[in-house]
């Protein structure tokens, strides 16, 4: 069964990478041909999920939320794609689109960070659940990330 870039959401994510936000294209200026030392595309499909950027040699997902996020049933929307993701073994990362336009060295810098976190990283890196989304518009919660212990087969999460 196919996973990735499905057909029936290939003219989906082609009108998605013609219409992107102005946080979109700015950040994309940056991600694109390699220039943080890691391939990023944009829009991609995983499942019935379109992504906005995808690292596929770290299983890096950057998701950039506008003002819909906030609302409560789109938030619930975003949970579910998350964990449909992290199932799948991404690690997804979350920013506000005023955090990219308002940071975008700062914001670039964290996310070059990660990378090479999760470049050395002898596991996976997951999400702690209670931190999925900011609480408020432009925050990012300081919680650290939990790391994904394989035990025997079993997968178990503790604090880094």
């Amino acid at each position: 069964m196919r996973l990735f870039n499905l057909k029936s959401n290939k003219e989906l994510r082609r009108k998605l990478r013609k219409t992107m936000t102005k946080a979109e294209v700015v950040l994309w200026q940056i991600l694109r041909n390699k220039q943080i030392g890691f391939k990023f595309r944009r829009q991609f499909g995983i499942g019935p999920f379109i992504v906005d950027f995808y690292c596929s040699q770290l299983k890096l997902v950057i998701e950039l939320d506008g003002e819909v996020h906030t609302i409560l049933k789109q938030r619930q929307k975003d949970k579910v794609r998350q964990e449909f993701l992290e199932n799948y073994g991404c690690y997804v990362k979350r920013y506000w689109n005023g955090d990219i336009l308002k940071s975008t060295n700062s914001t670039v810098d964290e996310i070059y960070n990660l990378c090479q976190r999760l470049a050395t990283s002898p596991e996976p890196l997951l999400h702690n659940p209670s931190c999925f989304l900011p609480l408020e518009k432009g925050r990012i919660p300081e919680n650290p990330d939990p790391l994904l212990l394989r035990l025997g087969g079993e997968h178990k999460r503790r604090l880094i």
